[in-house]
């Protein structure tokens, strides 16, 4: 009996059932679907010993935020690798290394198998995003490196809707958009529900400064995502940025308390975080009145999923956090974590993330030169935290929040005008006019 999966790999399994499931729940992953662990569970039920199958697993636990049970998946696709291809033992072992987050190790074994084995998804899939490999690898050219490693395999993949929003979301994020936009569009056409694809394209109406047709494109195809989809939350993040962009603050609060607070969010723990407290930071940069209450809930939250430095794009974001509960102890302390890690050399983005937490701490205490010396020093290395254009605006928005309290408006509008030439205008005229930051002390 031959099985093999969606995309010609050969499997090991038992039962084609088996195979039949596997291939179903390894779409749903691939689209961000929440339905890839019942699926997948019910692989396992027609074949126990199907080790790709525990692999698969494995990721869509680590999606949920359960990584303890994740664990257990990658041990026992580990211990059933005997008997297993070599693509396959390969396989296992770079998921078991991504589950562990070893990730440098884990980047060098990918390149070497998608050179042999360049349609194997699921380890060619943890090189992709902004919190993949490269993104979270601290390289500040990691956008480019992404779409240069995706160029290497795309003569393999033909028109397959999961490597064509792939590479044409990387295309947008080096800004070249009339490339990557229509890629995304043709996965969307290929495969509706695809919501990695939805993000992508929501990333080209962002750079395009489209806010409008942004939020009604997100506003058509959210209600049909499941709310315990991975990207569910992050997606009415867009929504709500794209509503801030418009003016339209109370539509913006109201995503936030209706999608994303943690109370109501459905998303792994670190995506939540992130996309809270980056919102809530834009509020106060907008002069929008933060509520004390969402802000306890989030630091609740994240001092129960985090509660230590980890990842340097997380803590940058926990020091904004603690800064708008205006825990001046709680800063200092991770601010003191940071520095720890980056004098021994265990934070992969280097010194800026010490110094962006320095910024973050510098305005929320209302020091706006000293904030605008260490953002502008950091600037050029900004990218090597990872994270999406869209998502590390935040920090040029608080250069630009400072530089306005520091009292030089003008600078403030050629430092916008400067940003809107480089990419678009959705930090026009009009945002500029509305933007009156304050901060919390």
């Amino acid at each position: 009996m031959s099985l093999t999966d969606r995309f010609g790999n050969a499997l090991t399994s038992s039962s084609a059932d088996a195979v039949d499931l596997y291939n179903s729940a390894l779409d749903a992953l691939l689209a961000m679907q929440p339905m890839c662990s019942d699926l997948i569970q019910r692989a396992l039920v027609c074949d126990p010993g199907f080790a790709l199958a525990h692999c698969v697993l494995a990721r869509s636990l680590v999606l949920e935020g359960k990584n303890p049970q994740a664990f257990a998946a990658i041990d026992r696709a580990q211990e059933l690798t005997v008997g297993l291809t070599p693509r396959e033992r390969a396989h296992v072992e770079i998921v078991a290394m991504v589950t562990r987050g070893q990730t440098a190790q884990a980047l060098p074994l990918v390149k070497a198998h998608a050179a042999e084995y360049p349609r194997d998804v699921l380890p060619l899939s943890f090189t992709v995003g902004v919190y993949g490999l490269f993104g979270f690898g601290g390289y500040v050219n990691h956008h480019e490196l992404q779409l240069e490693f995706l160029q290497s395999v795309a003569s393999h993949w033909d028109d397959a809707w999961w490597f064509s929003a792939s590479l044409g979301w990387s295309h947008v994020e080096v800004l070249q958009l009339d490339t990557g936009i229509p890629m995304l569009e043709r996965s969307l056409q290929q495969k509706a529900d695809n919501a990695s694809a939805v993000h992508g394209r929501t990333h080209g109406y962002y750079e395009r400064g489209q806010a409008a047709e942004g939020a009604e494109f997100i506003a058509d195809w959210l209600p049909g995502y499941d709310r315990a989809g991975p990207l569910h939350c992050h997606l009415a993040w867009h929504q709500a940025l794209f509503s801030l962009q418009q003016g339209d603050v109370e539509n913006a609060a109201e995503i936030y308390r209706e999608s994303i607070r943690p109370d109501v969010s459905q998303a792994m723990p670190m995506f939540t975080i992130v996309d809270c407290t980056a919102l809530l930071w834009r509020f106060q940069l907008h002069g929008i009145s933060v509520n004390d209450k969402d802000v306890d809930r989030l630091v609740k939250f994240m001092e129960k999923t985090f509660p230590s430095t980890a990842i340097p794009f997380v803590n940058v974001h926990a020091v904004m956090a603690y800064a708008l509960a205006g825990d001046h102890e709680s800063v200092a302390r991770r601010l003191n974590e940071v520095a720890d890690l980056v004098a021994a050399d265990r934070q992969n983005s280097g010194p800026v993330v010490l110094h962006l937490c320095q910024a973050v701490k510098a305005y929320a205490e209302g020091m706006t030169q000293q904030a605008v010396r260490l953002l502008d020093q950091a600037r050029p290395q900004w990218s090597a935290l990872g994270g999406s254009n869209a998502q590390r605006d935040v920090f040029f928005e608080t250069l630009l929040g400072a530089v306005i309290l520091d009292g030089d408006r003008k600078a403030a509008n050629k430092l916008a005008l400067e940003r809107s030439g480089q990419r678009s205008a959705h930090l026009g005229q009009a945002w500029f006019d509305r933007f009156k930051p304050q901060v919390r002390v």
